[in-house]
């Protein structure tokens, strides 16, 4: 026996270059799953790897989510990836295995190359990358996009993106399941709604079926806004702003000075005004009924927060235009008394300013150009308490349209004496 043995040390002795491949440890593992190398398929078919996969520890130690999109995954592969990271939001709360096979088999991983941009009608969670909304917006790693590209918009690939799909008509279908077993809380949370405070109870019953919770993480942004046939969000828990990168365009005629009345427009936009939505408020209410211009940028949301989807459709067949014109609760976003009079003082201290200018604009001929300040302290203290305000370049661009703007020079500096 002894001589048997020490010749199978021997055989093995002779052929050091024969290697059968084993699985890499931990320490091998590491660097494989992380670097922007392709997985080898000898690899893939190993059972023990797809097992490590499966292990908790393992996947949260080497984060798969480091995974680079030239990565060949072959289907089995993929679902473990899914799984993981899906884990990282509360979609799958509370959802039947059924609901939750369904959703797994829809969702698929999406590659996409530096330059290009991403569909339309599509939800994504971007795992890894780089994305510009219109050259502004920078969207990282676990942003989630629902509805991201619409007339007005456009994402472009910052750089390479790994990230999860999903068409936006089976997300709205898996997860109406959700909200039929929780119909009657669904029905008190929208009867709490100043906007459905006027709603009969058969009318509650059945937006209760239109609506579907969603979870979304910290920094992620609804796209739906100014699009036909879409949704509207109730908050139920977290916060919402108005970004201030969100420009909302209109032109309004100022009541001020009859002469200027007809000439006069400006653009005014709501990041002067940050509006911060607060649970049982609601977001991404068409033009028709809130009575706002439309967005054609995003929400974004400041922390975590939950919402009812309700499609606009469903919500405008239900209820008819001479009852929600009746309601007094429909411009949503300006429902809460504090943030009205916030609004209002704000609008005050700018229509002073602006008449402060409209009199510094009133230039008399015989003074050469100097302006009517410079004999009346009032109007030069006011003058200059308008020019020492933020919104200086917006007053500029204002009174630009006055005929008599451009014989007078205005600069945020402060005159020499004479």
């Amino acid at each position: 026996m002894q001589h048997r043995r020490s010749i199978s040390v021997d055989n093995k002795l002779r052929n050091p270059n024969k290697k059968i491949p084993i699985l890499p440890n931990k320490q091998q593992l590491k660097p494989l799953l992380c670097a922007n190398q392709v997985i080898p398929s000898w690899l893939l078919k190993r059972e023990d790897f797809k097992k490590s996969l499966q292990e908790e520890k393992i996947v949260k130690k080497y984060n798969i989510s480091d995974l680079n999109c030239s990565c060949v995954l072959n289907n089995e592969v993929e679902k473990k990836v899914i799984k993981y990271h899906l884990s990282f939001f509360s979609y799958l709360k509370g959802i039947e295995k059924i609901t939750r096979r369904r959703f797994l088999k829809a969702i698929t991983v999406s590659n996409f190359k530096e330059g290009d941009f991403l569909p339309n009608d599509n939800v994504f969670f971007i795992i890894s990358g780089k994305a510009l909304i219109d050259d502004e917006i920078s969207l990282g790693p676990y942003n989630l996009l629902i509805n991201p590209c619409n007339k007005f918009s456009s994402i472009l690939c910052k750089s390479s993106i790994f990230s999860l799909s999903l068409s936006l008509s089976a997300f709205s279908d898996i997860f109406r399941n959700k909200s039929i077993k929780n119909l009657s809380e669904t029905e008190n949370l929208l009867s709490k709604v100043n906007l459905f405070s006027k709603c009969r109870p058969a009318q509650l019953q059945q937006l209760a079926h239109l609506a579907f919770p969603i979870d979304f993480p910290k920094n992620s942004y609804i796209f739906s806004i100014s699009q036909p046939s879409q949704y509207f969000y109730i908050l139920t828990a977290g916060e919402a702003e108005l970004s201030s990168l969100v420009t909302l365009k209109t032109f309004n005629r100022l009541p001020l000075d009859r002469n200027i009345r007809e000439t006069l427009t400006f653009e005014t936009s709501y990041c002067q005004f940050l509006y911060i939505a607060k649970p049982l408020n609601a977001i991404g209410i068409k033009e028709t009924i809130e009575k706002m211009p439309r967005c054609s940028k995003a929400y974004v949301l400041s922390s975590s927060a939950s919402v009812l989807a309700i499609k606009w459709a469903g919500f405008k067949s239900l209820i008819k235009e001479k009852q929600y014109k009746n309601i007094e609760s429909l411009a949503c976003c300006w429902q809460d008394k504090e943030i009205k009079t916030e609004v209002k003082n704000k609008v005050k201290r700018l229509r002073t300013r602006l008449n402060a200018l409209i009199d510094v604009c009133e230039i008399d001929k015989t003074h050469k150009g100097r302006g009517a300040f410079d004999e009346t302290p009032l109007r030069r203290r006011q003058y200059f308490e308008a020019l020492q305000s933020s919104h200086f370049e917006h007053f500029k661009s204002i009174f630009s349209a006055h005929k008599n703007f451009n014989s007078f020079s205005i600069t945020s500096e402060t005159p020499q004496p004479r």
